[in-house]
């Protein structure tokens, strides 16, 4: 039940509200995204802010009629109050749908969604096809506090995405809410119903179309001693493609800030190197002298190897399967196709054999 300032029974007392649709109120107008705001309504005053960094400023309020003024600036009209959510006007250019955010059920203060590899997999059978790992990283998406960068991969074809997202962990009056983001606007907002054995966690959209339920499960690291033998088989050898075993082009939109492209024909023509130094250090490097090099680590999960800080799709190559004498592997790298204009660049993700050169 909310309740509302008796005397304006506009603006709701002490109470938490999310962002999760809004659009322009005029036919053909624009729109100002504001899908992901927060907003928390006290006696006097607003706080506000969004899921990707909580709150962040607070402001003055009174209401006349309809109208809410923040810091004696008229910035939202009441359309429509439900039991459950609330339709403001924002600037009279946005219309936007905030659901209310009750106190929290008592989940475990100590438990949360935090940096690594998860799966997220889906309740609904239709919609399994879409399980996902999320590597959530520690590391900002611009260069700043705020969101922090998420990378995708699809479990049924076992690629990553090309497209950068984001994502965040919060707790708003003790709701645990999980987002993120991908390709600017695919907007997905979680609450978390229940922490299972103290690690996975059952979820639930709050801003889907569809009833959308599902599970995010830690991915298992491996043990220390079964990494060293993996590093061994990997480090100080000079690896060349010698097998194809499928090239896809993704994209042909940069949509992440990837590494130096190579020429498509080094992975045609199979004379593409790399090399993994015990040092830490690696090569990448075709035969026109075309060359990527930095640090690189084994992922905690020893299926992928991170080039420098992971932050791009492409600082990952899937170790599909390691032998004694070659390695399989997938990568999604940016490409200049040839005979195209050098500005032409795609993604393209492959998978080949390497094997080990003198």
């Amino acid at each position: 039940m909310i309740s509302f300032i008796s005397c304006s029974k506009l603006v709701p007392t002490d109470s938490y509200w999310l962002a999760v649709k809004s659009y322009s109120v005029f036919p053909k107008g624009g729109n100002s995204v504001l899908n992901g705001t927060l907003l928390h309504f006290e006696k006097d005053s607003l706080k506000t802010g969004h899921i990707y960094t909580g709150f962040t400023e607070k402001f003055k309020i009174r209401t006349s009629k309809n109208q809410i003024y923040l810091n004696d600036t008229l910035k939202f009209k009441v359309h429509q109050i439900y039991s459950d959510s609330i339709i403001l006007d924002y600037d009279f250019e946005t219309r936007v749908k905030f659901i209310n955010l009750p106190s929290g059920q008592k989940l475990d203060k100590s438990l949360s969604v935090h940096e690594g590899q998860w799966s997220l997999t889906y309740d609904n059978q239709k919609k399994q096809k879409y399980n996902k790992k999320l590597i959530l990283t520690e590391l900002p998406l611009h260069h700043s506090s705020g969101p922090k960068i998420c990378i995708e991969k699809d479990i049924l074809t076992n690629r990553f995405s090309s497209s950068l997202g984001k994502w965040s962990f919060l707790v708003v009056n003790g709701q645990h809410l999980f987002a993120k983001t991908t390709f600017l606007l695919d907007e997905e907002f979680y609450l978390i119903t229940e922490y299972l054995n103290n690690s996975s966690a059952s979820i639930k959209c709050i801003n889907c179309k569809d009833d959308v339920k599902a599970t995010l499960t830690p991915v298992k690291s491996i043990k220390e001693f079964t990494k060293r033998d993996v590093l061994k088989s990997i480090v100080n050898k000079k690896w060349r493609i010698t097998k194809i075993g499928k090239i896809d082009t993704i994209s042909t939109l940069t949509s992440f800030p990837d590494s130096i492209p190579f020429q498509l024909s080094s992975i045609e023509n199979m004379d593409l190197n790399f090399v993994f130094n015990e040092d830490a250090s690696f090569i990448i490097k075709d035969s026109n002298g075309t060359m990527v090099d930095g640090r690189w680590k084994l992922s905690d999960t020893g299926e992928e190897i991170i080039l420098n800080k992971g932050a791009n799709p492409s600082d990952y190559i899937d170790l599909i399967s390691i032998n004694p004498d070659s390695l399989e592997i997938g990568n999604l790298r940016l490409f200049h196709p040839d005979g195209k204009k050098f500005w032409e660049k795609v993604h393209i993700h492959f998978k080949v054999t390497l094997q080990p050169t003198k």
